[in-house]
């Protein structure tokens, strides 16, 4: 139930390039929970947020919605 955004967080090592190619081909799943309703920053580990943050919020327009989406 959970999608390879998910995946790539809970990883011990953080792998930016990882979430940047998953972010390039499918940033969508970046906005999914998994089934029991967790975002892929309830895998990620505290001392990584201080990196992955800055990096998505650098990226954010790749996974806004597109005009005339909702």
């Amino acid at each position: 139930g959970r999608t390879p955004f998910h995946d790539a967080c809970w990883r011990g090592e953080l792998d930016l390039d990882l979430i940047n190619m998953l972010l390039e081909h499918e940033p969508k799943l970046l906005m999914l929970n998994d089934k029991r309703g967790h975002s892929h920053l309830d895998y990620t580990r505290r001392e990584h947020w201080v990196k992955l943050i800055p990096f998505l919020i650098e990226r954010a327009s790749k996974f806004q919605p597109a005009d005339g989406e909702a």
